[in-house]
């Protein structure tokens, strides 16, 4: 199947079944009411934005939560609560796991959109992006040279992060930093899912990576507005091309062993 389908199906992530004079359906009030106040409240600093992980809430602010989160299938899991990150992270960088009634509002929401939606509903937009992404784009961007990159201490990305260390995969090695990225964990490093049109697309997560680069948090600071961020705009673009002309692989994500489906 070649992407031009895929594109279409996106439209299917935004959720326009049973909606009421606002727009939004069922699914999604419910959402606004019970799990929004605790997202924002506790995952909305570190994940949205130029926040420190990965930005599964989209850009900063509310309005796009929904949007991008649902378009996220390894944040909620296919809308099944025992694979759906939201639930299964577990407590990290400080922050307490939610309670026991928590994740039962969490998982009855979960519940409200998997009983609503039948398994086309449930596009993975970075799986898609991640069938799309060749080699041959990835050398002709340079994009291999992140794990060159210098900071201020004397280190490169790729000192510390060969193996994925603290989420971001940039191994020295090319070809295996590219298959790094295919991964459902590696994918993040460069790229989140913005919401911020009416249908749900892959994004350059440079807000993140100026994040990360301005010393905060005893990351050494390193410049980012730079040749750096020429490449990965130019794989984004690369990518996107291939997205559009119909040129991709099944959408899925890769292994480190078997790269390709």
């Amino acid at each position: 199947m070649k992407a031009a389908i895929f594109i279409v199906a996106l439209g299917a992530c935004t959720g326009t079944i049973n909606t009421d004079e606002s727009g939004s359906n069922p699914q999604e009030q419910m959402f606004a009411a019970t799990v929004a106040p605790m997202l924002r409240g506790t995952c909305s600093t570190c994940h949205e934005a130029a926040g420190a992980g990965p930005a599964f809430l989209g850009a900063a602010g509310p309005d796009d939560d929904y949007a991008a989160l649902i378009a996220n299938s390894r944040v909620v899991g296919g809308f099944q609560a025992a694979s759906a990150l939201i639930l299964t992270k577990g407590s990290h960088s400080g922050v307490t796991w939610w309670t026991p009634n928590q994740q039962a509002t969490i998982t009855a929401w979960l519940d409200a959109e998997s009983a609503s939606r039948d398994a086309t509903d449930q596009t993975d937009v970075l799986a898609i992006w991640a069938g799309c992404m060749t080699i041959e784009n990835w050398n002709d961007s340079q994009m291999a040279m992140w794990a060159q990159k210098q900071t201020d201490q004397g280190s490169t990305c790729g000192g510390c992060h060969a193996d994925g260390e603290y989420g971001f995969h940039a191994n020295p090695t090319s070809a295996l930093m590219f298959a790094q990225q295919r991964t459902q964990l590696g994918i993040t490093s460069f790229f989140q899912v913005s919401a911020a049109g009416t249908t749900p697309e892959v994004a350059p997560s440079t807000d993140k990576l100026r994040s990360k680069c301005s010393g905060a948090n005893l990351h050494p600071a390193c410049a980012v507005d730079d040749q750096y961020v020429d490449y990965l705009k130019r794989f984004h673009q690369l990518t996107r091309t291939m997205m559009e002309a119909g040129l991709c692989e099944e959408p899925g994500y890769r292994s480190l062993t078997t790269p390709s489906p």
